[in-house]
């Protein structure tokens, strides 16, 4: 992928993005993969810290929109 990531990466960034806060065993269950796989694939994204930074973009997007439709 463009990003550096893989398919697997992307999806469970995207995964994260709509459970907003998950633990490893949550996301395994919702993907339908195990505990096990999730956390390495975690480790890896941590490592790179993308889903940190990912989530933090979509919360500071979200609270932007939010402010703009204060002053409609």
């Amino acid at each position: 992928s463009k990003n550096g990531l893989t398919s697997a990466e992307e999806n469970i960034l995207k995964e994260l993005v709509k459970l907003g806060s998950s633990s490893a065993t949550e996301l395994a269950e919702v993907m339908n993969k195990s505990r096990q796989y999730i956390s390495r694939m975690l480790v890896r994204l941590n490592e790179v810290k993308l889903f940190i930074t990912y989530i933090e973009i979509r919360k500071l997007i979200i609270i932007i929109v939010l402010m703009s439709n204060m002053y409609l």
